[in-house]
């Protein structure tokens, strides 16, 4: 009997056909890498940016701006959909579209 589980891919019923189903946790965040200071800059008063970095923070639309942070699914996969998903992480950005 389905515990109300549906497959996020096919919407076919979890735990009914099969007692497994999957999960994939995906974490897309964007990585930032060190910043090197030029001499001076640590100093400077950076007021002027943060404020332009506000203003424009207040006119994007807040989901583009956690889509540029971090998003965070998680999946329920049936075992067909499962197979699919391993495929495609396999295959690589961009490959068979």
């Amino acid at each position: 009997m389905s515990d109300g589980l549906v497959c996020d891919w096919c919407g076919k019923a979890l735990l009914v056909d099969s007692e497994v189903r999957y999960v994939a946790d995906v974490r897309v965040y964007a990585a930032y890498d060190v910043l090197e200071a030029s001499p001076g800059e640590e100093a400077a008063d950076h007021r002027a940016e943060i404020e332009r970095l506000c203003r424009e923070i207040e006119r994007r639309d807040p989901e583009e701006l956690m889509d540029e942070v971090a998003r965070v699914f998680r999946l329920d996969l049936c075992p067909a959909c499962h197979k699919a998903f391993l495929a495609e992480m396999r295959r690589g950005p961009g490959a068979g579209r």
